[in-house]
């Protein structure tokens, strides 16, 4: 027989249980919601941070030129202006169109040189390598031609790694079309990629390499600045320097920034301990990209041109060794697979020149 207790008994112990049940699902959907809702936002976070990734990717792949090369426009009149002031006369091409600036004597037993310059700035700017091969001892006179690359200062086109290569070889086979000795080469940064390339495409008729903070390969450059990207999969001009020096055997000369913020040191020495060549390395100790020493008066200009020349065998005089100097503001730098009696290289504090030269 069941035991039945009053209605106003049950009642209170029924509205409880409902409320505390109401409660219960209450907080169970509102659980739910806010899980619901992280989760959403989390996937609307991580479809956000995707598509711009991939954005990223596609305009870096469409634009990446213009984030790698920085030329210097000029009109043409005010080229020439400047480029006069500065000692330096018009290269034109076959084609009419000016491949660069000259300047030394036209003389038919001077030594030449191809100055492939870095990447910001224009070919003007880079006069200093002509006064350095002017300062070298011994009386040797030079002929210095600066190419100008597509692009920049008054030259027509577009900056491109095939633009500067095709410019290069046009040069080159233009001064030995002129005369058929060889051409000592000095690439300046990006210039150092074109320098090796047109070594690789003309082994025979380059004399040897002067590299100014070179590199391996600009996809390895590119991938230590952008790390979260993937360059290697993408960047359109690679400059593949180690690559390219597999196929030149002549002397090349590297000089390097021991704390090079655009081009680290280590893919300069890189390029140096893989090439099988003769060789030698000046390492510029506390120097960065922008603060090379590149003084005419420096010492270490004497021992690179005089490898490089007895090297390629070219007749010419003797140009003293650089002597070691040991006083206030001059540090000792090894010169680094140098012979026994390699001179040692002296990072002298001077004027730093004003030019951002960027890769």
């Amino acid at each position: 027989m069941a035991y039945f207790l009053p209605l106003q008994f049950h009642m209170p112990i029924f509205l409880s249980t409902c409320s505390r049940t109401v409660a219960s699902v209450s907080y169970m959907m509102s659980s739910d919601i806010t899980r619901f809702r992280r989760r959403s936002l989390w996937i609307s976070a991580a479809r956000i941070t995707i598509l711009s990734y991939l954005g990223l990717l596609l305009w870096m792949g469409y634009a990446q030129r213009s984030y790698l090369y920085y030329p210097e426009r000029l009109p043409y009149s005010a080229a020439i202006n400047e480029a006069r002031q500065r000692g330096l006369q018009p290269w034109m091409g076959n084609d009419g169109v000016l491949w660069g600036w000259m300047v030394g004597p036209a003389n038919p037993t001077a030594q030449r040189a191809l100055v492939l310059h870095g990447n910001a700035g224009w070919a003007g700017d880079r006069v200093y390598f002509a006064d350095a091969l002017a300062a070298r001892p011994g009386g040797m006179a030079w002929e210095v031609f600066i190419l100008e690359y597509p692009g920049y200062g008054a030259r027509p086109g577009k900056p491109a790694e095939s633009a500067f290569r095709k410019a290069a070889r046009d040069a080159l086979d233009h001064l030995i079309a002129e005369r058929p000795d060889p051409v000592v080469i000095i690439g300046e940064s990006i210039g150092s990629g074109v320098a090796c390339q047109l070594a690789a495409d003309r082994p025979h008729r380059v004399a040897g390499l002067l590299l100014i903070t070179p590199f391996t390969s600009l996809t390895d450059v590119a991938a230590h600045h952008y790390p979260f990207l993937p360059v290697r999969l993408f960047l359109r001009d690679r400059y593949k320097s180690a690559e390219a020096l597999r196929d030149y055997g002549g002397p090349v000369v590297f000089v390097i920034a021991e704390r090079d913020e655009v081009v680290p040191a280590r893919f300069g020495r890189a390029l140096y301990e893989g090439y099988a060549g003769p060789k030698r390395i000046y390492e510029q100790a506390d120097r960065t990209h922008n603060t090379l020493d590149l003084d005419p008066a420096s010492p270490w200009w004497n021992a690179a041109m005089r490898f490089i020349l007895e090297e390629a065998g070219s007749d010419h005089r003797e140009v003293p060794r650089a002597q070691a100097i040991e006083t206030g503001d001059v540090r000792q730098i090894k010169v680094n697979g140098g012979q026994g009696d390699e001179p040692v290289f002296q990072r002298r504090q001077i004027r730093s020149f004003r030019i951002a030269r960027g890769l």
